[in-house]
């Protein structure tokens, strides 16, 4: 066997396909962990700021963050407003409406609800729109 014999291509073309394809990943990797850290916070003073703001409000990027870290199950009513403030709007059940506007380049309008319970306790939130 001779040690210096020419290898297929098709080894080399084999290896170059899998580094790019290795890069391709580690970009995507990387650029998905920095979306994730840049994502927007909720921030209470920016969102009370933000009342009024129907079209590229900043409350739209607040949401998910809102949601997820800062409203709470059992809340009180006194609680939420201290976090949000007054809401735009109060159905006849009783829920609170934050108008969100259009998001991004939608026409429909978009709101975030807070349920409560019949003592003034959250139940539950959604983003919704119309």
């Amino acid at each position: 066997m001779d040690d210096k014999s020419p290898r297929p291509r098709g080894d080399r073309r084999t290896r170059t396909s899998l580094v790019g394809v290795g890069i391709v990943v580690a970009v995507v990797l990387v650029l998905g962990v920095f979306a994730y850290r840049v994502r927007p916070h909720f921030d209470r003073q920016r969102w009370k700021d933000a009342a009024g703001v129907l079209v590229d409000s900043p409350r739209a990027a607040m949401v998910n963050d809102l949601g997820r870290r800062h409203l709470r199950v059992g809340m009180t009513r006194s609680e939420v407003l201290g976090l949000l403030g007054d809401p735009d709007a109060q159905d006849s059940n009783g829920r609170l409406i934050y108008a969100i506007g259009r998001v991004g380049l939608g026409t429909d309008s978009s709101e975030y609800i807070v349920s409560l319970d019949g003592d003034g306790r959250i139940t539950s939130w959604r983003f919704e729109q119309h």
